[in-house]
């Protein structure tokens, strides 16, 4: 019977990902020649080849090269790589079994470069990277990869955590970066918060900040999905010190207090958020297993007191 190969897609995609391309490179043709010409030949005895390695010299490609040629799927081109054909529905096509009979040679050239430093990024760049991250945290997350979603809102806010603007919409936060030097907001010059919303208008001054509002809230879900309670906790507390009211960033808080025993301030929190949305089912959910929990430990405390005497 034969090999079924399925081609798996690495990572999801994202606006703003970084495309895969396929280009011709002159200046490659003598690095492709000198492989070739190394190696091994049938007609050769064994280890023949070996005796000498190839010389390479050092090859300087053009600076536009990470953005030369046609663009390809991340996943069908990866499938070739190794030896068969990706179908449109991910599946490998018959000509895979050919193509792995036949000898190949491929080479990946990767661009690399440093992240960004964030305390350099003009007000352009920072919202560009902010909504990058944002994008790709959100694709991570709808594929369940809590983790990496995580890290990936957590770069999106350090584009502008040290902003004024940020300070002021968190009042309990400093914005600062683990491991970066961050100043307090009466050390920021006063136009530096407007910098950052400086071409937009209020409409959209009010949608940044709600996507602000909204990263700290994806951070606490995906904490809260990787069973760091007090992370999810300190997220939702980020929120309410911006939006009091917020419905959900009370919800998740009060969710994350119960997991502590911290039945008192669930309840707070969780009567709060049923006001707000009385219709939610899993407020009422939640703020149900809240009494029944709180009654079990007011009858086990009960027994406690009664054995003591």
């Amino acid at each position: 019977a034969a090999a079924v190969h399925t081609c798996t897609q690495i990572g999801p995609d994202y606006e703003g990902r970084s495309p895969l391309r396929r280009a011709e490179l002159s200046e490659m043709d003598k690095v492709m020649a000198k492989m070739l010409e190394a190696s091994p030949s049938e007609d050769l005895p064994p280890g023949a080849a070996d005796s000498e390695e190839p010389d390479f010299a050092p090859v300087h490609l053009r600076d536009d090269w990470p953005k030369s040629g046609s663009e390809v799927k991340w996943e069908k081109e990866v499938g070739k790589s190794l030896g068969f054909d990706c179908a449109s529905d991910g599946a490998a096509t018959d000509t895979g079994a050919a193509a792995l009979q036949t000898r190949s040679l491929r080479i990946i050239l990767l661009a690399v470069m440093e992240g960004p430093d964030v305390g350099t990024l003009s007000e352009d760049f920072q919202r560009a990277y902010l909504e990058r991250e944002r994008a790709h945290g959100n694709a991570l997350a709808r594929l369940g990869r809590w983790a990496e979603a995580s890290a990936a809102y957590t770069r999106a806010l350090d584009a502008v955590r040290r902003t004024a603007t940020y300070k002021r919409l968190f009042p309990t936060e400093r914005g600062l970066i683990k491991g970066a030097y961050s100043r307090d907001a009466a050390e920021e010059p006063a136009a530096s918060g407007a910098a950052l919303l400086e071409g937009l208008d209020t409409e959209q001054r009010q949608a940044f900040n709600a996507g602000l509002v909204s990263l700290h809230l994806n951070l606490g879900l995906c904490a809260s999905k990787q069973g760091r309670v007090q992370d999810a906790h300190r997220h939702a507390s980020i929120v309410l010190g911006a939006e009091p009211d917020n419905a959900k960033a009370l919800f998740r808080r009060g969710s994350a207090s119960v997991l502590h025993g911290e039945f008192d301030e669930a309840l707070k929190d969780l009567q709060r958020a049923a006001e707000l949305q009385p219709q939610d089912r899993g407020i009422r959910d939640e703020l149900a297993a809240l009494h029944r929990k709180m009654k079990e430990h007011l009858a086990v405390q009960k027994i406690m007191f009664q054995k003591a005497f």
